[in-house]
């Protein structure tokens, strides 16, 4: 948020498309942590800050006036790693995530409900599965989620995006089993016998997950909506900058220029700077992009390179094993 505080000016010559908001707290975050009561902007820049008197007098009489009646004004938030493309692909997914239940058994209790009978062949679809934030087990294995259901598949994901959790229905349906290979560069969790226990990484998963026409048609086509409410809903909590971490991850090219489309339509709330998947390095060096492309809604900003696991999946790579346990981690490169 750049500010110019112009108190010996005036911007009565240059009213046009001025808009003053006054009677408020306005926070620019400068160094000194200064406090305000009114700012200016024009053409999409803030152009003046300071008290109501001297903001207004300096705006003029044909300036558009908003009166923040005591709402406090501040930079908006910087969201520093988010998966856009697939967050917005699967938001209609049940969220099972730690703000709507604290441990693991309220997770599974909220799943068998909606699991039901288990009648239906529809694929039971949950996101934001947390173990570190959520008490229970370090993650989900066939033992907790056969038991919502042994005949729906089910397949969920970590809130981190590298690590999935599928019950025995989906196992069997994707043809996993104990002489299953780990596919390369990636693993199938398992148990003491070597029998697969339902969680896995990655590059595992994406090809279980692609299996499913809906989803993989889902992904193919991409949603210029849905990823216009991922942003209104970005809005609503102050963020106004998104960083998408590997751009490119599900349908390349195609991705980016679903961004510019969201912008398009005028209805896009927050801005997004691009990184760019590693794994399809390739791809984008034959595309021609280069880090800038873009403009100041969506612009690509650098190189997204996935070196090890999640935290949150407890396979970030550590110096040190993780409490009681003596897992490292896993490297991917």
């Amino acid at each position: 948020m750049g500010c110019q505080d112009k108190k010996s000016a005036s911007l009565g010559s240059k009213s046009s498309g001025l808009t003053v908001f006054h009677n408020g707290t306005v926070l620019p975050v400068d160094a000194g942590f200064s406090e305000h009561q009114a700012f200016a902007i024009q053409d999409n820049k803030i152009v003046a800050v300071g008290s109501n008197e001297t903001i207004l007098a300096m705006a003029g009489k044909n300036a558009e006036q908003i009166d923040l009646q005591g709402r406090t004004v501040l930079p908006g938030f910087i969201e520093p790693h988010i998966h856009f493309t697939l967050l917005s692909l699967i938001s209609d997914w049940h969220d099972i995530g730690p703000l709507k239940y604290k441990t693991t058994d309220e997770v599974l209790a909220a799943l068998s409900k909606v699991a039901g009978d288990g009648k239906s062949s529809d694929w039971l679809l949950a996101r934001q599965f947390d173990p570190s934030l959520q008490t229970g087990p370090a993650m989900l294995t066939t033992r907790e989620l056969d038991k919502v259901s042994s005949t729906r598949p089910i397949f969920i994901l970590n809130a981190s995006g590298h690590l999935a959790y599928v019950n025995s229905a989906l196992l069997n349906l994707s043809g996993i089993k104990k002489d299953t290979p780990n596919p390369p560069g990636a693993e199938y969790y398992r148990y003491d016998d070597g029998a697969p226990n339902g969680a896995m990484t990655q590059k595992a998963y994406i090809s279980i997950l692609l299996s499913n026409e809906k989803v993989k048609q889902s992904f193919a086509q991409g949603s210029v909506e849905s990823g216009i409410k991922v942003g209104d809903e970005a809005a609503s909590l102050g963020i106004t900058t998104l960083c998408d971490m590997a751009t490119g991850g599900a349908s390349g090219y195609g991705e980016f220029e679903n961004y510019q489309q969201m912008f398009a339509t005028g209805r896009m709330k927050a801005r997004i700077r691009s990184y760019l998947y590693s794994e399809s390095a390739d791809a984008w060096d034959k595309s021609g992009v280069k880090p800038g492309h873009g403009d100041i809604n969506v612009r690509i900003a650098g190189w997204k390179i996935v070196s090890d696991g999640s935290n949150q999946g407890f396979t970030g790579r550590q110096r040190e094993p993780y409490l009681h346990s003596h897992n490292h981690g896993l490297y991917y490169v």
